[in-house]
């Protein structure tokens, strides 16, 4: 067994737990070896430039196998109902240099030799490297061994280090252990730092300095990563130029390295929305008031179906974009647990160079609770990690909480921890007003760039999405408009009226139509009949007055009563007060409110 194979099971899913204590007693501690097997092992040591104590702070064990084959051996342990126990034996025969296992080992914590308080920690792959490192680093530094390659390291392994201690990634010299590396500092951050071997392809073992050149490494790596402040005057801070323009990436609304939160009640458009501005991103297209500036894009959909996904796509126009790549993960991510998850998206990232990233919807891209501070936060923050790291902008699509009757509509409406919203640049909250209409409400923009607390009017039309209402900011003289259509002393319902201009009607909010129309009634410009002829019973409508049109009604507005006229033909004044804005009212006032 070599290290790559035990890497990769050490990586599958998690298997249960054996107690390996008595495999582990087959094995014989270093002060037992006779000087037969203690030559050999001298051997070893010198070749890999160790010593016999490292290895005994090690507790190295061995054995002898095969007609005299000399095995070193290295248990790992675990705390287990209260006790700790041997979970894994590794051992490797010092001639040939074949590793195994015993089967069922399982590394469930790392070993730690050293000062576990130490601000210095140095991760090492493998027990003869771990064993140079004791040599090496300093007695007051703390080692950690990877027992089982270079990629092995878990997120329940950093919560062993203290939180202000400087990690050095001493991995290999080598593809995988630049990876490991890269693994390591993609988890703690920039405390993190990568502790090449000198020789390439090598490892420490390989190296021939001393603990006083090893220092001097360690040092100048200190000095390059030493934080300071970069104090400026306001003066030469304003003469700095501004960041290139290339980082719009659809003007002041989407920024490269910067993270876009778009807030909505289910099915109020927020998918739509997004795939709108995916669209205007990758084909350099408009968007409301913005034009995109090209790119690639990758969308992480851990919602919808295939059927809702191909719809959605041809709705937005991208059925035969090559720009957009598109992931589709029914059962969401565990990117808080599961490090394959991780690995695999940090992979698709690495890849792809997008300029633009989608993550909808945010809840299902962790297995935590989306309200829980700490969790969003370690979400949030390795989000943050890659948008720096890969130089893409994020979207996220998230939920938001039910809505308060009578209450504005605010950032604070969004679902889950305010971490989702703190670390934002921009946010953003959509909300459906009618059929057809919708408010884009801007809630948050670091820069300043947008208009925060305005609220965009924004028309929807399945086929073309969201697009600003050009009336939207206009004083409008509905009055006028209602006395037009009305002109003609044709009898019109509320909703008649609301119909768009193309339709017969004025495309006004009913409620603003239904308080013109009273007030218009009040003051005798026009008269009101329930169930007029041609129309139903219950249909409540409103015409003109039609000067003597007919001997039914009054030959003049100014001749007849409201309650004359309420008397001989039904017509009365308004129905203000006497019929209540509720449902029967709007089930009675339908669009085919003509009979036969």
């Amino acid at each position: 067994m070599n290290y790559e194979r035990l890497e990769q099971e050490a990586t599958r899913q998690r298997k249960p737990v054996r107690d390996l204590s008595p495999a582990w007693e087959r094995y014989r501690p270093l002060a037992e070896a006779d000087d037969v097997v203690l030559g050999r092992i001298r051997h070893f040591t010198d070749d890999k430039r160790i010593t016999l104590a490292a290895l005994d702070c090690m507790g190295t064990r061995w054995v002898v196998r095969n007609g005299g084959a000399v095995w070193l051996a290295w248990a790992a342990s675990a705390q287990l109902n209260g006790s700790r126990i041997v979970t894994a034996v590794k051992s490797r025969e010092l001639g040939s240099g074949q590793r195994t296992a015993e089967p069922g080992s399982s590394f469930v914590e790392p070993a730690v030799f050293g000062n576990p308080q130490a601000t210095s920690w140095y991760l090492f792959e493998g027990e003869t490297d771990a064993a140079r490192g004791l040599e090496l680093v300093s007695g007051k530094a703390a080692v950690m061994l990877l027992p089982a390659g270079a990629l092995t390291f878990r997120r329940e392994w950093a919560t062993i280090i203290p939180p202000t201690a400087t990690v050095y990634c001493a991995h290999d010299a080598d593809e995988a252990g630049d990876a490991g590396a890269a693994k390591v500092a993609r988890m703690l951050g920039k405390r993190a730092v990568r502790l090449r071997p000198p020789l390439e392809d090598g490892d420490w073992c390989d190296w021939p300095g001393d603990p006083e050149q090893f220092e001097a490494l360690v040092a100048a790596l200190r000095a390059e990563h030493e934080f300071s402040l970069e104090l400026r005057s306001a003066r030469e801070l304003c003469a700095l130029p501004d960041p290139p323009g290339d980082e719009q990436l659809l003007g002041p609304l989407l920024l490269r390295g910067q993270r876009l939160v778009l807030g909505g009640h289910t099915g109020e458009g927020k998918t739509t929305m997004a795939l709108q501005i995916v669209r205007a991103l990758v084909e350099r297209g408009e968007f409301l008031d913005w034009r995109g500036a090209g790119g690639r894009v990758l969308v992480l959909d851990a919602e919808q179906g295939l059927r809702t996904v191909k719809r959605r796509l041809r709705e937005a126009g991208l059925e035969k974009s090559e720009e957009v790549d598109y992931a589709r993960i029914p059962d969401g991510l565990a990117l808080d647990s599961d490090e394959r998850h991780v690995a695999e998206v940090e992979r698709v990232l690495e890849q792809g160079r997008y300029a633009l990233v989608v993550a909808d919807p945010l809840y299902k891209l962790h297995t935590g609770d989306s309200n829980d501070e700490r969790e969003a936060v370690d979400l949030m923050r390795r989000f943050d990690g890659w948008r720096e790291h890969f130089g893409f902008s994020l979207l996220l699509p998230v939920h938001c909480r039910k809505p308060v009757p009578g209450m504005k509509f605010s950032i604070h409406d969004l679902f889950g921890s305010s971490a989702y919203v703190r670390g934002a640049e921009v946010v953003l909250g959509l909300r459906r007003a009618s059929d057809g209409y919708a408010k884009l409400h801007f809630l948050k923009d670091r820069d300043g760039d947008l208009a925060i607390g305005a609220a965009w009017g924004l028309l929807f039309e399945q086929d073309g999405g969201f697009r600003r209402d050009p009336n939207d900011g206009v004083v409008r003289d509905l009055r006028a408009e209602l006395l037009e259509v009305l002109a003609d002393g044709e009898w019109r319902t509320p909703n008649e009226l609301r119909k768009p201009t193309d339709e017969g009607g004025v495309g006004a909010d009913r409620d603003r139509i239904k308080t013109e129309l009273d007030a218009l009634t009040s003051e005798g410009v026009l008269e009101f009949e329930r169930g007029p002829a041609g129309r139903r019973n219950d249909s409540k409508c409103w015409r003109k007055w039609r000067d003597g049109a007919d001997d039914t009604y009054a030959t003049s507005r100014k001749e007849a009563s409201a309650g004359e006229a309420e008397r001989e033909s039904g017509v009365v004044a308004s129905p203000i007060g006497e019929t209540p804005h509720d449902a029967t009212l709007l089930d009675t006032e339908r669009d085919d409110a003509q009979v036969a």
